[in-house]
């Protein structure tokens, strides 16, 4: 089980906070489809404590706050993309 403590402690109150949580996500293998959200893909898989899961929802919905924020058109831009950019995967 990882220790996403320092990851939660980041902060996200613009794009580029939300751009380095996501960055950090990826850093620790905690990247999953946001959609299904941190308690199915890593409680549910044992990768994270509950606590940290749901506290890790938190901040991803936060990323879309920020990403919409910023002006964004989530249609096309979009914190699920910025990750998968990370992945190396063409959204």
């Amino acid at each position: 089980m990882i220790d996403a403590a320092d990851l939660i402690a980041m902060p996200v109150s613009n794009r580029s906070e939300a751009e380095a949580f996501i960055a950090r996500l990826h850093a620790l293998d905690l990247g999953h489809h946001f959609d299904d959200g941190a308690i199915e893909c890593l409680f549910g898989n044992g990768r994270v404590s509950l606590d940290h899961a749901i506290l890790i929802e938190n901040k991803v919905a936060d990323c879309y706050a920020a990403w919409e924020a910023s002006g964004a058109d989530l249609r096309d831009d979009c914190p699920i993309g910025h990750l998968l950019k990370l992945m190396g995967v063409n959204a």
